[in-house]
């Protein structure tokens, strides 16, 4: 499976989520109540489609590194997230950017997804809503077998020793269907 993404989403509708000064008021206005739940939550996404799907959800990754002259190390994870070996949920890029003197980054670089593998390192993270978008892509719509508006969210995760990634998440129209049930 090819998850290589390269910024072909184009967004219609994006709320900069800090810049907001009513943020809930723009929120209940501009986006569906269904949706709500899911890009304004704060917990583990993987852990949130368990939930509604009962259904083990597996992940694809891929990682690329590169050291830069700071003694930081940059990681990028493009990741999909999969329902029963077949359907795929979410796509998720990351940027990491870790201090090389973190010892715990090796804990959290795994194929594990990020909300487990903080949690099962017993990480303090703090994470930092910054923008809500819908928009479309060809690459997302082919691989969620299904044309129709993509909602997604950015955010910053913070950690440990002024380390932090950042987060972009897509996700499958058909996740709300769930809801439903």
């Amino acid at each position: 499976m090819n998850i290589n993404f390269n910024s072909s989403f184009y967004p219609i509708y994006t709320i900069q989520y800090d810049q907001i000064k009513d943020q809930q008021k723009q929120i209940d206005k501009h986006i569906p109540q269904k949706w709500q739940f899911i890009l304004t939550n704060t917990g583990s996404f993987t852990q949130n489609l368990h939930s509604l799907f009962i259904d083990k959800i597996t992940i694809e990754m891929r990682q690329k590194y590169q050291y830069s002259p700071k003694q930081t190390l940059l990681n990028i994870r493009n990741t999909w997230l999969v329902k029963n070996d077949t359907k795929f949920t979410t796509f998720a890029t990351s940027i990491w950017s870790i201090d090389n003197k973190y010892k715990l980054y090796s804990k959290i670089l795994n194929k594990q997804p990020v909300g487990y593998s903080l949690i099962d390192s017993e990480i303090d993270i703090h994470k930092h809503l910054q923008e809500i978008y819908c928009g479309y892509s060809n690459n997302l719509e082919n691989s969620f077998q299904q044309q129709n508006i993509i909602w997604g969210r950015k955010y910053k995760v913070y950690y440990p020793n002024q380390s932090f990634v950042i987060m972009k998440e897509y996700f499958m129209p058909q996740i709300i269907e769930s809801l439903n049930q």
